[in-house]
């Protein structure tokens, strides 16, 4: 059992009461095309998911993973906003601007709240100072894998939102059974590619073999997941996590969602992750103590 300051294995990974489907599989609740393919969330469904802002306008998702840490994608943090395989670290963000930049929200499916009983009436988000950043990894690797960043808050989340289990815990059954589950609030491209203010989840039967992962020519640390035309990774949906969930209903994070094919309507490519449990060896006994001994370890991201 992993219990440390911050993260207590005996309550990562369940969703809130009010949502009314603790320990029950997703299905979806509006059968018709949504961002990413998804279907609206309600309030207390992937209660970990956070979204992540520069200046204000919505750029990535993320997963809390305890009660001060989020994981997301390295490249979120790129200068230009440009695809993972064509930056350098010259398009990486400083950390601190970075900090003073980028805010997390937290603790809502809802972007705004709206009473018309057509909208998303979820409670307000609320914002997140960030602390601490380890990151630059992605753009000293040439953008080439781990695709993967930790970020510490400045303070810990409220009893509001939750935090995913990370997936070295023991599952009651084998992680993939149910199928698995992206999240975020990127951009409708049957909407003008407009953002959602509702957050959307997407449900994937399973994963690529890692075979046929493999001979899409990605890094050897991703997932590979089938698109369609109506099932793909929109703006803003970046580095929201891939998770999966056992039969007693606890959500485990396997991949942090990294690319998809150039654009929303883009037709049958992959949806790449990256696989979480190749990093889980720094996370248990440093990242949940204290992030400044990440900074102190960062030689394993190749971070200075």
């Amino acid at each position: 059992m992993q219990h440390t300051k911050y993260y207590d294995e005996r309550k990562c990974g369940w969703e809130l009461k009010s949502s009314g489907i603790s320990g029950k599989i997703l299905k979806p609740l509006v059968i018709k095309p949504q961002v990413m393919g998804g279907w609206n969330s309600k309030w207390g469904q992937m209660p970990w998911a956070v979204m992540i802002a520069r200046d204000h306008e919505n750029v990535c998702a993320g997963t809390l993973i305890s009660i001060k840490h989020v994981l997301t994608a390295a490249h979120c943090f790129s200068k230009d906003q440009i695809k993972p395989r064509m930056c350098s670290v010259e398009n990486a963000f400083e950390i601190n601007e970075l900090i003073k930049r980028f805010t997390v929200s937290y603790g809502s499916n809802c972007q705004q709240q709206t009473f018309d009983g057509f909208g998303c009436d979820g409670p307000p988000m609320k914002k997140a100072q960030i602390k601490y950043v380890v990151y630059k990894h992605f753009f000293r690797n040439g953008c080439k894998r781990s695709d993967i960043a930790i970020l510490e808050l400045k303070h810990e989340i409220d009893n509001s939102a939750n935090y995913v289990c990370l997936p070295y815990r023991q599952a009651t059954t084998p992680l993939g059974e149910y199928g698995y589950w992206s999240y975020g609030w990127g951009a409708n491209p049957f909407n003008e590619a407009i953002a959602t203010n509702n957050m959307q989840i997407v449900f994937h039967r399973k994963l690529e073999e890692e075979h046929q992962c493999q001979e899409y020519m990605v890094p050897d640390d991703s997932i590979c997941i089938k698109e369609t035309y109506t099932t793909g990774l929109c703006e803003g949906d970046s580095g929201a996590g891939l998770v999966t969930r056992d039969k007693s209903g606890r959500w485990f994070i396997v991949g942090v969602m990294s690319y998809g094919s150039q654009g929303c309507m883009a037709l049958y490519l992959e949806l790449i992750a990256t696989r979480v449990q190749v990093y889980t060896h720094i996370l248990p006994n440093s990242l949940f103590i204290d992030m400044v001994t990440i900074y102190n370890q960062s030689h394993f991201f190749n971070e200075h």
